[in-house]
Formats: structure tokens, C-alpha cells, sequence
């Protein structure tokens, strides 16, 4: 499978100590597997130096080996509650390697701050955005050194 990081520098081995708190899915290295979707990332940050790092991830590896991978296949509460504390908890961690599943935008903020103000459950969030018709592209966040491994560059272009 071949994923890709937007950016504005050449990455050939992700540095998690590079990786920023109170993201969808915690510090991590985060991915596409779209190409465009990562370039247009990289542009958010740097208009005029965006460049799209891609990787090849085997399958098999993940598949086989022992790392602890968690799936969202869409906006459920569960995965609300999950970026919900991952973005807006202090002291919030979590003991995946790798998590999969949808980008949260700052669509949310209104949501969050009705959790927080314990106007919304996570339950009724996730309802909320169904019936919005809430479907955004499947990101992949590597969270550990080990998930990193599974990485191997490709190219930057």
C-alpha cells in the first residue's frame, strides 16, 4: 500500500519528537493514501514549498505482526469520543501503534464544545453527524517507533 505526507521538507525516516499534541489521533506521523488530499495539506502549511513524501506500507507486515492497530471505519461515537480526547484532553494518551480512520475538521469545534459543556454525548454527536452526512478521507497516523519501521520511503517530490 503507498501512503503520503504532505510537507515542505524531505522525510526519510519520520521523527515522532517532530509530532504535535491535540491531533485527530494523538502525536504521531500522519497519512494519505491520496496523493492530492497530502499535497493540498502540505499547502495549508506552505504555499510555496508543498511537497508529498511517499511511502510503501506491506500489508502482510501489518497484517502479521504484533502492533496494536485501531480502525475507525467511519464517524462513530466511539471515534468521536476518541478524537474528542485526543484533541481536547490535557493528559490524554492512547496505546495504539497505528490508528485508521476518518479526519476530523474544524467542522468539530462546535460539537466538542457542546461535549465539554455536556450538552451532546458522543452518542447523540455521532448521530448528529450522520444525519449531516459527515464522510471525510481515511487518514493513517503511525504513533509509535515501531509503526514507523513498517514505513519505507519511496520518494519526494
Amino acid at each position: 500500500m503507498r501512503l503520503y505526507h504532505g510537507t515542505d521538507i524531505k522525510i526519510n525516516r519520520p521523527d515522532l519528537s517532530f509530532s504535535k499534541a491535540h491531533k485527530d489521533f494523538g502525536r504521531g506521523f500522519y497519512l494519505s493514501q491520496n496523493s492530492r488530499m497530502a499535497k493540498d495539506w502540505a499547502k495549508l502549511h506552505d504555499r510555496n514549498n508543498a511537497h508529498v513524501n511517499t511511502y510503501d506500507v506491506s500489508l502482510e507486515k501489518i497484517d502479521s505482526c504484533t502492533l496494536r492497530i485501531k480502525r475507525f471505519a467511519s464517524a462513530t461515537a466511539e471515534w468521536v469520543e476518541f478524537v474528542y480526547s485526543n484533541r481536547q484532553l490535557k493528559d490524554y494518551s492512547h496505546t495504539y501503534d497505528i490508528v485508521i480512520g476518518p479526519i476530523a475538521d474544524n467542522g468539530l469545534n462546535e460539537i466538542f464544545n457542546n461535549i465539554r459543556q455536556k450538552r451532546l454525548s458522543y452518542t447523540n454527536a455521532a448521530k448528529e453527524l450522520q444525519l449531516q452526512g459527515y464522510k471525510k478521507p481515511i487518514q493513517y497516523c503511525f504513533n509509535t517507533p515501531e509503526a514507523i519501521s513498517l514505513l519505507k520511503f519511496e520518494r519526494y517530490e
